[in-house]
């Protein structure tokens, strides 16, 4: 949430997939006046390491996640700092459950503003946890006009739709259209995040040629 220098609550959200705990390590506010969290995301099928970044408005901008191959194995972040090319550094511990002959393992990870780990990790679609499966967007790249095709017993209006530009700024907000105009915004790369009640549903890539 959100509170002014009076300690007023100015928004206050939830989100995040159902039975699903994220502990938060700190809270830091970045250079494009965004805000970014990393800790470990634990569902009952594993226990990883993640960075979630959201906007001042407390709408989901992405979330990663690190060190989650193994089911039972478990992955800690102890601090991350901002790098001056706006992405992050973490460092953490891993903890080798299956093999405990094995030991435990002190890692540093470095990220870059879109929290990849991968170069241009942020230009394809990425599987998150609690995505509503069968939302299609199309065509993609476009030259302006986007449309969205929802799940057949999926009800368009109650999902928020919201694009972002490349610095993470809102630059367009809609309930439930399956149709979307971006021919007044300069060429790139958008960001199309579809949320339910401040629950991020889908997350797509949008190229505006």
């Amino acid at each position: 949430g959100l509170l002014d220098t009076a300690g007023t609550i100015v928004w206050d959200t939830m989100t995040g997939p159902k039975f699903g705990i994220f502990f938060i390590r700190d809270l830091q506010r970045t250079q494009d006046d965004n805000y970014y969290v990393s800790g470990e995301y634990n569902l009952p099928w594993y226990e990883g390491s993640a960075g979630f970044k959201i906007s001042p408005a407390g709408d989901s901008l992405w979330f990663r996640q690190y060190y989650h191959a193994d089911t039972l194995d478990l992955s800690h972040v102890w601090n991350f700092q901002p790098t001056p090319d706006s992405g992050f550094v973490h460092v953490g511990i891993y903890f080798d459950k299956q093999n405990p002959q094995i030991g435990t393992y002190n890692w540093l990870l470095k990220t870059d503003k879109y929290g990849c780990v991968v170069k241009d990790c942020h230009t394809i679609s990425l599987e998150e946890p609690g995505l509503l499966p069968g939302i299609e967007v199309y065509p993609n790249p476009s030259g302006g006009i986007f449309y969205l095709r929802y799940p057949t017993q999926a009800d368009s209006e109650q999902f928020t739709i919201t694009v972002y530009n490349p610095l993470g700024k809102k630059v367009l907000e809609q309930k439930g259209k399956n149709r979307l105009d971006l021919s007044m915004l300069p060429p790139g790369v958008y960001l199309l995040n579809v949320t339910e009640n401040h629950r991020l549903m889908y997350s797509q890539k949008l190229v505006k040629e």
